[in-house]
C-alpha cells in the first residue's frame, strides 16, 4: 500500500494519540487535530492529504468538521469514526458522503482494511484560459483582496475566513446586516460575500445600502444562501449582487468569482 497522509480529527487526546500510532505503524503519516478549527488550519498547511478520519461521536462537532472539510475540498475521502451509539445510523453517515465507517474501539487491522479501499482524490483545477480580470469591480489583479464576509453562522463565517486568508487575502467578518454595512463603510473591501438570511438587516438590505455608497460602487457583491431558486437569483440581481452562490459554497467557484468578472454585472 502506498504511503498515505492522513488527517485525524478527534477531541480526545488519548484516542487521537492511539489512532496516530496505528497510522504510523501502518507506514503512513498522521496529522492530528482536536477540533474542526484546528483541522482547517492543518489542512491549509499540509498539501497532499490523502484522507481524513473524523470522529462523529459528538454530533455537532462531527458535522462541523465534515462541513468544513467538504468546503475546502469536496473530493477528500472522509472516514467517519463512531462510538457505536444510536446517534447516527449507517444510512445517515453514508448519506453525508462517506462509504467508510469505523466503529470504536478499532485496531490497526480494521484501519488498514479501510485505507486499502481509499483512492486518493485531490481537487485540482483544470488548466484553462481565463477571461481578463475586470479591474473596474472587485479584487485587484495583483494585490491581496480585501474581502468582507457577512454571515451570522459563526462556523461558516470562520471557515470562509480561514480558507480565504490561507489563500493570501485579507478577510474580516461581520455577523449581522447592520454590522456588515458599518464595517464596509470603515474598511472599504474589494468584495463582499453576504448571507441573505441575516439578523437586523437581511442580505438584500445590505446590498441596497452598499450600492448607495459611492465608496462601494466598485465592490463585487456575492450573495450566499441556502436557497438556489431562480426567483432568489433574480431578486439578488435586482438588489445589486453581482453573483449568487448556494450553500455550502464551492471554494473554487467563489475564488473564480473573486478573480474573474461574473457573467452578468450590475451597474454600480
Amino acid at each position: 500500500m502506498p504511503t498515505r497522509s492522513l488527517l485525524i480529527v478527534e477531541s480526545d487526546p488519548a484516542v487521537r494519540s492511539v489512532v496516530a500510532r496505528y497510522v504510523q505503524d501502518l507506514g503512513h503519516e498522521p496529522h492530528e487535530a482536536g477540533d474542526w478549527h484546528e483541522a482547517i488550519r492543518l489542512f491549509q498547511r499540509t498539501p497532499g492529504l490523502t484522507a481524513a478520519l473524523v470522529d462523529v461521536s459528538d454530533r455537532s462537532e462531527g458535522l462541523a468538521t465534515y462541513q468544513a472539510l467538504r468546503t475546502v475540498n469536496p473530493l477528500l475521502p472522509i472516514i467517519f469514526v463512531t462510538a457505536g451509539t444510536d446517534r447516527y445510523t449507517r444510512n445517515e453517515l453514508h448519506a453525508l458522503g462517506s462509504v467508510h465507517i469505523l466503529k470504536k474501539p478499532f485496531g490497526p487491522d480494521e484501519l488498514s482494511k479501510v485505507l486499502k479501499d481509499i483512492t486518493p482524490s485531490f481537487r485540482r483545477r483544470t488548466p484553462q484560459s481565463k477571461p481578463t480580470p475586470d479591474t473596474s469591480r472587485g479584487c485587484p489583479p495583483v494585490a491581496p483582496c480585501k474581502i468582507l464576509v457577512v454571515e451570522d453562522n459563526e462556523d461558516a463565517a470562520l471557515t470562509l475566513q480561514l480558507v480565504l486568508t490561507a489563500m493570501g487575502h485579507k478577510v474580516r467578518v461581520a455577523y449581522t446586516g447592520p454590522d456588515g454595512v458599518k464595517l464596509a463603510d470603515d474598511w472599504r473591501p474589494h468584495a463582499v460575500v453576504c448571507d441573505i438570511g441575516l439578523p437586523g438587516l437581511d442580505g438584500y438590505g445590505v446590498a441596497d445600502e452598499l450600492r448607495r455608497r459611492s465608496v462601494m460602487s466598485k465592490a463585487r457583491l456575492i450573495a450566499l444562501t441556502g436557497c438556489g431558486s431562480d426567483d432568489e437569483r433574480e431578486r439578488s440581481r435586482r438588489h445589486g449582487f453581482d453573483a449568487y452562490l448556494t450553500k455550502p459554497a464551492d471554494i473554487d467557484e467563489l475564488i473564480g468569482l473573486l478573480d474573474n468578472p461574473p457573467s452578468e454585472t450590475n451597474p454600480a
